[in-house]
């Protein structure tokens, strides 16, 4: 697991490309309801409502499951600390994401063969 904070806006993200060590977490902090289909997602991005921290996971080892994820991310950042995000108001999500992906590209690079392929049921089910 990979931890890092966004020094600007003092929030944490917790970053891992094993299924079953964010699992665990989720689990063991009660945030079970917000991960329900845990087994079939890409990935996964849980915030636990009064915390700093960000828990997001990418498990396909696909860069478009990580740009999927950090869009979550940014969005949630942005809420958290007031930024209004509008059609004139597009820069600091952009650098925002712009960071965390470069934060983190290098992470599912690094540990692309460790992700575990897995499809939503509708995939599987084709």
């Amino acid at each position: 697991m990979k931890k890092f904070k966004i020094p600007i806006y003092d929030m944490h993200i917790w970053f891992s490309m094993d299924r079953d060590e964010l699992w665990k977490i989720v689990n063991k902090k009660d945030m079970m309801k917000e991960a329900e289909n845990f087994d079939y997602c890409d990935g996964a991005t849980i915030v636990q409502t009064g915390e700093s921290i960000i828990y997001v996971g990418v498990f396909d080892s696909r860069m478009s499951t990580l740009a999927h994820e950090l869009i979550h991310v940014a969005m949630r950042v942005c809420q958290t600390v007031g930024i209004e995000m509008d059609i004139n108001n597009q820069e600091p999500f952009a650098y925002l994401y712009t960071w965390l992906f470069e934060k983190l590209e290098k992470e599912v690079m690094k540990n692309g063969n460790r992700g575990e392929a897995r499809f939503n049921k509708a995939t599987e089910e084709k």
